[in-house]
């Protein structure tokens, strides 16, 4: 019986240590990682501005509207209040783009 057992559950805990596990996932309330590009830096070269799956030209704008508080459409933005920090998501057309910014230390 140990003979036909122990093979199973080797293969079953191959199998579920071989899944892909969440870590790799988007963290709730996270920026979405790095961005793939650095763009222009904008407010006088003080904000890095980072583009993902966009153009640099439309993150900075984005940027330079969010910090300033405009809301856009099928844009989801967050900032950290009193800081130089914060990203928007893509919605809708744009999903899966991010624009990043950050004080230009």
């Amino acid at each position: 019986m140990l003979r036909r057992t122990l093979p199973c559950v080797l293969v079953a805990c191959g199998l579920v240590l071989s899944a892909p596990t969440s870590s790799g996932a988007h963290i709730p309330g996270g920026d979405g990682g790095p961005a793939q590009r650095g763009c222009q830096p904008i407010a006088n070269k003080t904000i890095y501005v980072g583009a993902t799956r966009i153009s640099c030209t439309t993150a900075r704008k984005i940027a330079t509207g969010a910090r300033q508080g405009k809301r856009y459409q099928n844009w989801s933005c967050g900032r950290a209040k009193d800081t130089g920090f914060g990203h928007c998501h893509g919605r809708g057309y744009a999903r899966g783009a991010i624009v990043h910014w950050a004080v230009n230390d």
